[in-house]
């Protein structure tokens, strides 16, 4: 993987580029003369210790902290992907990761940078530039083929890139091996240290609302993307029920035992909520809802049998040889969504199952 990173992304945009790309994708002339008024004469100031500079006009980039700002990044780097001829690539606004698989070393690293070069390439001639300090590239394997491996590295444009063990990627911490250490790491030092706070604060306000704090504070960290992380461990699933039958003692304001936790609160186990959000992917999967890349990972069991059986309405599990991937989203995912009774699987019941979520 390559995570990029770009320099200053929403403040080098190009407006009379931005023009062309919204005539390219169909916008008529009134719209981009409404879309002209709103990125033209915009001026800035600096202030330092009370002194404020004269505004200076502004002739790049898009107002940062506005709705319209990401849409029109978007917008301005469509095109990117088409550039990329080998790898896959994946977008979120100016966070960009490259990737490539295979089990050579070396066809990794020419393939890469290859594709690296033309990319650097065409985010100049773009007015975006690649801080290289921070871009980075991780190897990914097991670890046994990780420990075979004496050097890798990516070089574009004559720049070395620094090889890492661990980065933070849209708030998830991924590892050389997808183990999800890291990641339990940096959540559970999160919660702990919300849980300190939850604590001070149950002093002076009533039991619900120490509730709403958990659920706007603590749970939010609990649940985010946890259906990417689920396989993370029994080791780490059971540290973070820890951390939350240490929040309901904190709410309870009393030891509440491994058994009492579901019934203090009437809240489902973590391990509950992870299987839904996994069912949530998988259904947003089967009904369209999904990014494109994920919408064929799953098949109904009747797409593939002329004849009825009695797992028509059940998800095809894929051959799975390794644990590795019977922990994967495609395999996982199939396996608990075939759990739900047949009643849940519609689209009404099941958002009605998730509306009754608190109930399990």
């Amino acid at each position: 993987m390559v995570f990029l990173d770009l320099s200053k992304a929403f403040d080098t945009l190009d407006d009379e580029r931005m023009r062309e790309k919204l005539f390219q994708i169909g916008f008529n002339e009134s719209a981009v003369i409404w879309f002209d008024d709103y990125l033209t004469d915009r001026t800035q100031s600096i202030a330092i210790n009370g002194v404020v500079s004269d505004p200076k006009s502004l002739q790049y980039g898009v107002p940062q902290g506005s709705i319209l700002g990401p849409l029109l990044f978007i917008i301005y780097i469509n095109e990117l992907p088409s550039i990329i001829q080998n790898c896959s690539i994946q977008l979120y606004a100016d966070d960009t990761l490259l990737f490539f698989s295979s089990s050579s070393v070396a066809l990794i690293e020419s393939t890469l940078s290859g594709d690296l070069n033309r990319m650097i390439s065409w985010l100049n001639s773009y007015f975006l530039f690649l801080n290289y300090s921070k871009t980075k590239i991780m190897l990914i394997g097991t670890h046994q083929r990780l420990a075979k491996v004496d050097s890798f590295s990516i070089e574009a444009q004559d720049n070395k890139f620094d090889r890492v063990y661990k980065f933070k990627y849209l708030g998830v911490v991924i590892d050389s091996c997808l183990s999800w250490n890291d990641h339990i790491d940096y959540i559970s030092a999160k919660i702990s240290s919300r849980l300190g706070m939850l604590r001070k604060a149950r002093k002076i306000i009533p039991r619900e609302a120490c509730i709403t704090l958990y659920d706007a504070m603590i749970l939010p960290l609990f649940d985010y993307c946890s259906a990417v992380w689920d396989n993370c461990g029994k080791t780490n699933c059971d540290f973070l029920e820890k951390l939350r039958r240490r929040a309901v003692s904190i709410i309870e304001g009393r030891q509440v035992q491994q058994l009492d936790v579901n019934l203090a609160l009437g809240w489902p186990s973590l391990q509950v909520r992870r299987e839904f959000q996994i069912c949530l992917q998988v259904f947003k999967c089967l009904h369209g809802l999904a990014p494109v890349y994920l919408l064929h990972e799953f098949n109904y069991s009747r797409e593939f049998y002329a004849y009825k059986t009695r797992h028509k309405d059940q998800l095809r599990l894929p051959l799975a040889r390794t644990s590795k991937y019977q922990n994967s989203f495609r395999y996982n995912g199939a396996k608990i969504w075939n759990r739900l009774p047949l009643t849940f699987r519609n689209e009404a019941n099941f958002r009605k199952f998730k509306l009754d979520l608190k109930s399990i």
